[in-house]
C-alpha cells in the first residue's frame, strides 16, 4: 500500500526573536520549530489568518524572507498535489514565496516491490530481473 502525506508550513527566515515570537503569537496552536534562523510554522486548514494577516502587515516581509513550504513524503516517485484553497488565500493575501519539497522513501510493502518486479519483467519482455 503506498504511503503519502502532505504538509503546508510558514517558513520565516532572517528574522529577530522579536518579529518571530510575533508571528508564533499570530499562530496559536500552530506547531513552531526553528533550525538555524529559519522559524517554521506547520498550518492546515483551521489555521486562523485575522492575527497573522495583522502581524505580516505590520513586518512587510518580502518572498525571500517569508514563504509556505508544501512537502510531501510518499512511497510513490510520480503523483501531483492539490494546494488547498486555505494555502491559495494566504499566498494571494501575502504574496509570499512558495517552496515544494518531494521525498520518496521508497516501497513499503513486499507487495510494492513484486509490482516493480512485474513492471521490470514488462520493460524487458521477459522473466523477472533478479
Amino acid at each position: 500500500m503506498a504511503y503519502r502525506k502532505e504538509r503546508f508550513r510558514l517558513r520565516f527566515e532572517g528574522l529577530s526573536d522579536e518579529a518571530q515570537n510575533d508571528i508564533k503569537a499570530a499562530v496559536p496552536g500552530g506547531e513552531a520549530f526553528r533550525r538555524g534562523n529559519v522559524l517554521l510554522i506547520e498550518i492546515d486548514q483551521a489555521v486562523e489568518t485575522t492575527r497573522l494577516y495583522a502581524t505580516l502587515d505590520t513586518l512587510r516581509l518580502g518572498p525571500e524572507q517569508f514563504q509556505i513550504t508544501a512537502s510531501i513524503v510518499t512511497t510513490s516517485d510520480n503523483g501531483w498535489i492539490d494546494v488547498p484553497q486555505y494555502v491559495l488565500s494566504l499566498i494571494r493575501r501575502t504574496h509570499c514565496g512558495v517552496g515544494f519539497s518531494f521525498v520518496d522513501v521508497g516501497p513499503d510493502e513486499e507487495d510494492d516491490r513484486g509490482n516493480e518486479m512485474a513492471e521490470e519483467s514488462d520493460l524487458t519482455g521477459g522473466g523477472l530481473i533478479q
